[in-house]
């Protein structure tokens, strides 16, 4: 893609990398609500709760939602069967990852994804998106208004326009529109972040009795911002239940009955962080991880919710990059040094470094440079 185009405001402010006009009319002209998607006949879903009347019909329709938190490894996806038969996908996984989510898929019948949902441009979360994006009918597209300077990020824009589908914008208050559950997102709230894993679209999934809490990488500072009713039975614990993520008074709003961490065994991050764990325990939370119980499956009727583990219990991993993710591996991938440092950017503008350079990310793993943690997950 071409570099050095006329940006709209939000992205000027934002200081990241420059993307051509192409890319913002996926979000459909910058509209305040963008169309839901490029299929034939869909129309703009409501901004909020009030836009679709104040009482959401919740009530269980006898059908099943079944919930899967799949083993990707240090990564995040979720994939849900609605009660009216509908699907949704929340991230997907890492590099690499996307044709083992697909076959995982193709094993559980599913043959389109009515809503696909990135909630952040983290590669840990959007690393298999392009090839889901490209491998399956896709309905809608959401994600936050926010971009990221990596090749994984581009790749997942171009799978969206290719498969001309617009961007919807997850946001604080928005629906997704449901009969007989609730979609509503609780977070972004604000329009800007130092922190990439603070734009984490925070989803909450209401059926019956039962409620389902999805939160990206969200950490403490978007918890606080939160506004609307976050308690839920199931809580996707944030940031693969890094310590920054999960605080006590947030904890304390949802007081989940399950938790479940996505977390790859012995990653380098010292995840989860046993702070994290204690809170959990001490909140009375029935916690599962997917590096010690594989894919977790949570199913409900509406009035009971039954925890599980998947029939096919392999784990996703992320394998080497496919022809739709080639563009992205560290020969290619592109990141911010300075002559003396220690870690690398993905940023430029990262108020942690002042006069960078850019060097392939192969380069800077041979140095042995680690990531930054403001830039990186």
């Amino acid at each position: 893609m071409s570099k050095g185009v006329s940006q709209m405001n939000w992205f000027r402010k934002s200081g990241w990398l420059a993307l051509p006009v192409a890319f913002f009319l996926l979000f459909g002209c910058a509209a305040p609500t963008p169309a839901a998607s490029a299929s034939s006949g869909s129309q703009n879903p409501p901004d909020s709760v009030a836009a679709q009347g104040k009482d959401v019909q919740t009530q269980p329709s006898g059908g099943m939602l079944r919930v899967h938190y799949l083993d990707v490894g240090q990564a995040d996806c979720t994939y849900l069967e609605l009660p009216d038969g509908k699907t949704m996908l929340i991230d997907a996984g890492d590099l690499g990852g996307g044709p083992a989510i697909l076959d995982y898929l193709a094993q559980q019948n599913c043959e389109k994804l009515d809503y696909v949902i990135a909630t952040h441009p983290h590669s840990d979360h959007i690393g298999g998106m392009a090839d889901i994006i490209s491998g399956i009918e896709v309905g809608a597209f959401y994600m936050p208004k926010v971009t990221h300077t990596s090749k994984t990020f581009e790749a997942m824009v171009g799978a969206v326009a290719a498969k001309g589908l617009k961007i919807n914008v997850a946001k604080a208050g928005k629906m997704i529109p449901a009969e007989g559950y609730a979609l509503e997102f609780a977070a972004p709230v604000q329009e800007s972040y130092d922190n990439f894993n603070n734009y984490s679209a925070v989803l909450k999934v209401t059926y019956g009795d039962t409620s389902f809490l999805f939160t990206g990488d969200a950490e403490t500072l978007s918890e606080e911002q939160i506004t609307t009713d976050v308690k839920s039975d199931v809580l996707k614990v944030g940031h693969h239940g890094s310590d920054t993520s999960t605080s006590a008074g947030f904890l304390k709003r949802v007081s989940p009955k399950y938790a479940v961490i996505s977390v790859g065994e012995g990653n380098s991050y010292g995840h989860p962080a046993g702070s994290t764990l204690r809170a959990l325990s001490e909140a009375g939370a029935a916690v599962y991880r997917t590096d010690r119980d594989g894919t977790v499956v949570l199913s409900s009727d509406g009035k009971t919710i039954v925890p599980g583990t998947a029939a096919v219990s392999e784990s996703v991993p992320s394998t080497e990059a496919s022809p739709a993710q080639a563009a992205a591996d560290p020969a290619s991938e592109t990141v911010w040094i300075t002559a003396s440092g220690r870690k690398y950017h993905a940023d430029p503008g990262c108020s942690n470094i002042k006069n960078a350079s850019e060097i392939p990310l192969s380069q800077a793993l041979e140095r042995g440079l680690a990531p930054c943690k403001k830039c990186f997950p």
